[in-house]
């Protein structure tokens, strides 16, 4: 069949209108788009979703056939049929693309309510379906709205779901694979497999494996960035994407400065049934809500601003994507810093020993006596020798490993015959002072009569 014919043929439309902040019409109506031969003239390109610069997005969806069809939305309406035009280009679902097969795809948007109700409404079914509520639902809901978001995000979240409870654990993973944008369920996962996943379409990976190797964990890190490539096979491949990590074998630091951790312990309180009838509608619900969250939210949490000065450095990534979630709500941006409050003692715990804040703790103890003065990086290893002891650590401090942090901080050194040094002025003293605060050391610097006391 011609391409005029088969457009002719399956362009038929449903449009939506908005009427208020985020409440849909739910009158739905049906007509029969003009086609102008001017665009079926131009080559169709095959797409799985595109944002424009005016704001316009492209997103798959499963037409009444059973078939994938394309949803255009411009800002205050939805336009779903067999294919979509933007700017006299014509666009179609990637035939051949096994992902658009598999995904659990929205017929289209459906009203939410507001951002609250909706973040609400996610919490009940991860508390109802999977058996975790309170504090640990609130967090694994905003999860599932950064997914919705995600090219608006400093970075991309992940989930790293671990504990005993591991019923519970394949539970919650089977309800967020109804929730999510775009999930991709997996196993035996390696980096080369995750390469040769389809480019750009920023999917939520759910991945269930016992064991995750410190060469996949580094691979997942590097893949939380969103807009950043990775070379592979001659070209580049955008596979950033929302990540929910169920597996016995996640460390290191990485994690926990991008992930919010959920720990599943055994309950006698039975699981309620999730049958696949169950599984269709929390999905036919939560996708259509979803996808109208992001087409009424994508712009807002692109432009949105968030103070992060209230929590640690290393957090203030994560922070951002979780407030990015709920970007028209301010009071629900606040609750996202009383959310990772455990997190962030835990984080400002660690840094009161590692180097990088004690180098700078270092600079501003010589300075309460040698103020204007010079002082040798050698001199300063050993008062940042003394802070880590005072704090139980026996770690060894090396002159040349200070001497690194210190650059890295920012701080320029000079050097004489005895070695490196570092001169104390005002300015070298205030940047020590907001290196300390960022790096949320709490206590004061002893004075440098103290640390010769030792």
């Amino acid at each position: 069949m011609r391409l005029k014919d088969r457009v002719l043929n399956d362009q038929k439309q449903t449009r939506y209108s908005l009427k208020g902040d985020s409440k849909l019409k739910t009158d739905l109506s049906l007509d029969l788009k003009s086609v102008q031969p001017s665009a079926l003239d131009q080559a169709v390109a095959d797409t799985l979703g595109e944002v424009f610069d005016d704001g316009t997005l492209i997103e798959p969806v499963r037409l009444p056939n059973g078939t994938v069809g394309l949803m255009s939305w411009d800002g205050t309406k939805q336009s779903v049929g067999a294919t979509a035009e933007h700017s006299g280009r014509l666009y179609r679902p990637r035939s051949d693309n096994t992902f658009l097969r598999n995904w659990t795809l929205p017929a289209g948007c459906r009203p939410y309510g507001n951002t609250r109700a909706f973040l609400t409404s996610t919490c009940n079914a991860i508390s109802e379906f999977a058996g975790v509520e309170g504090k640990s639902s609130e967090l694994i809901g905003r999860i599932v709205l950064c997914s919705a978001v995600p090219e608006a995000l400093p970075i991309l979240p992940a989930l790293v779901i671990v504990g005993a409870d591991k019923t519970r654990a394949t539970r919650l993973t089977q309800v967020l694979a109804c929730l999510c944008r775009h999930p991709v369920t997996l196993t035996a996962v390696t980096p080369a497999a995750l390469c040769s996943l389809p480019s750009g379409i920023a999917p939520t990976y759910i991945i269930s494996q016992t064991n995750i190797s410190d060469s996949l964990q580094q691979f997942l890190q590097n893949i939380s960035r969103p807009g950043l490539s990775i070379p592979f096979r001659g070209g580049l491949r955008n596979i950033s994407g929302v990540q929910i990590i169920h597996s016995d074998s996640i460390s290191g630091e990485s994690w926990r400065l991008r992930a919010v951790e959920i720990s599943l312990t055994p309950t006698t309180k039975p699981l309620p049934v999730f049958d696949l009838q169950i599984r269709r509608r929390v999905a036919e619900d939560g996708q259509g809500m979803l996808l109208a969250f992001r087409g009424m939210n994508l712009d807002a949490a692109l432009r949105l601003q968030v103070d992060t000065s209230r929590i640690s450095v290393p957090l203030r990534d994560l922070a951002h994507a979780l407030c990015a979630a709920t970007p028209d709500d301010l009071e629900l941006q606040n609750e996202v810093f009383a959310l990772l409050r455990d997190q962030d003692t835990e984080i400002r715990s660690d840094r009161y020993i590692a180097l990088d804040g004690i180098a700078a703790e270092a600079i501003l103890v010589a300075a309460d006596k040698s103020r204007g003065e010079s002082v040798y990086v050698s001199e300063l290893a050993e008062i940042a020798q003394v802070l880590l002891n005072r704090r139980g650590s026996d770690l060894p401090v090396d002159p040349a490993i200070i001497g690194r942090r210190l650059s890295i901080l920012g701080f320029t050194r000079t050097r004489d015959m005895r070695g490196k040094k570092l001169r104390l002025t005002d300015s070298v003293i205030a940047r020590a002072s907001q290196a300390v605060s960022d790096f949320g050391i709490g206590e004061s610097p002893a004075p440098e009569s103290a640390i010769g006391d030792e």
